[in-house]
């Protein structure tokens, strides 16, 4: 009698995977969970891989440095070695290269794998213990985009202060035409060689508007930058993002942290408002991405009625100091527009704005 052969570590993980793949067909929160969190890492890859840029000077430096690791280390423990050697044994007692090769790798590994553990603890420990707890969404998904456009924002956000680095303001919410005074090109335009899109930025005419024919042409024959891309879009050729401005016409009395001609900076919104305090981008209706189409704050203007994007009414805004906050949709006008100017002084109460 044939004796019964028994399953194969790769064939048991087969098996979970097809049980975890058909869970996610299955209705409920924890089959929901189960399938996301084991397989929706694919959905994040085939997002993002497209917009990965390959910097070959940087990998050609990493493996320069990597030899010299290497070559030193592998220095190094033969003369280790060598000292614990009597004279005799010195020249016959050597480590080989593969051994120094193994060891080292396995050092990285385990440097890469301690990284991977403090980063998955961070952001368990952040949903299931922040504002936006994990087991209060419906579906994991939720959790994820909310977590992908703050990161989104945050990006820009870092690219604004980069801006100011370089030109020791912050960037125009659009551009101007110096003789005629037409809105030519978003900030979303301008903040593109600060997020790794420098060869998309040089095809832009910048004297000319966003619907010139040379301009379109552009935005429709080439992808929108992911970090325009609202996790909430299922179109990748979308070419409308969901991330706009506050901005103020420049001169005015109280006026948001963004204009046009005009050099408003990051010091001069900290020493009035506060940079935590004051909201520089938010969640809202669509608009093409190359648009200088951002909400006006003035005395004279009403405020829009704010789109919630997450559970219980919420958007999520990005504040001058690079910190995501989740506003509620339909907080009094007068405190929203305190939020968006970054100079008038006014008296914000968190509970009828915030999470």
């Amino acid at each position: 009698m044939s004796q019964r052969r028994g399953f194969t570590v790769i064939e048991f993980f087969v098996v979970v995977f097809i049980i975890v793949v058909l869970s996610g067909f299955l209705v409920g929160p924890f089959f929901s969970g189960l399938y996301h969190l084991s397989v929706g890492w694919c959905y994040y890859l085939v997002r993002t891989l497209p917009s990965i840029t390959i910097k070959w000077s940087s990998i050609a430096f990493f493996v320069i440095v990597c030899a010299l690791l290497l070559y030193c280390t592998h220095r190094f423990v033969n003369w280790l070695v060598a000292q614990s050697k009597d004279s005799e044994e010195k020249a016959t007692t050597l480590v080989p290269w593969s051994w120094t090769i193994k060891g080292l790798f396995l050092v990285i590994l385990a440097f890469a794998a301690g990284i991977s553990a403090v980063g998955m603890v961070h952001q368990t420990s952040w949903l299931l213990t922040g504002g936006d707890k994990l087991f209060q969404y419906s579906s994991i998904r939720s959790a994820a985009n909310q977590m992908m456009s703050a990161s989104n924002m945050r990006e820009c956000m870092m690219a604004m202060h980069n801006h100011q680095t370089d030109f020791k303001h912050l960037p125009s919410v659009f551009r101007i035409h110096k003789k005629t005074g037409q809105p030519l090109l978003s900030w979303r335009v301008t903040l593109l060689p600060y997020l790794d899109n420098d060869e998309l930025f040089k095809q832009f005419k910048l004297d000319e508007p966003w619907d010139s024919s040379h301009n379109l042409a552009v935005v429709m024959n080439n992808p929108m930058p992911s970090v325009y891309r609202h996790p909430d879009k299922s179109d990748n050729n979308s070419k409308e993002t969901h991330y706009r401005a506050f901005y103020s016409r420049p001169g005015i009395k109280v006026s948001a942290g963004l204009t046009f001609d005009s050099k408003i900076t990051l010091g001069m919104i900290s020493e009035a408002d506060g940079t935590a305090n004051t909201v520089c981008l938010f969640e809202g209706e669509p608009v093409l991405w190359t648009k200088p189409d951002d909400i006006e704050i003035a005395e004279h203007l009403i405020l829009p009625t704010f789109k919630p994007f997450w559970r219980n009414n919420y958007f999520q805004a990005a504040m001058f100091d690079g910190s995501i906050r989740s506003v509620k949709a339909d907080a009094p006008p007068d405190q929203l527009r305190a939020l968006a100017t970054y100079n008038g002084k006014e008296e914000v109460d968190s509970n009828k704005l915030f999470d």
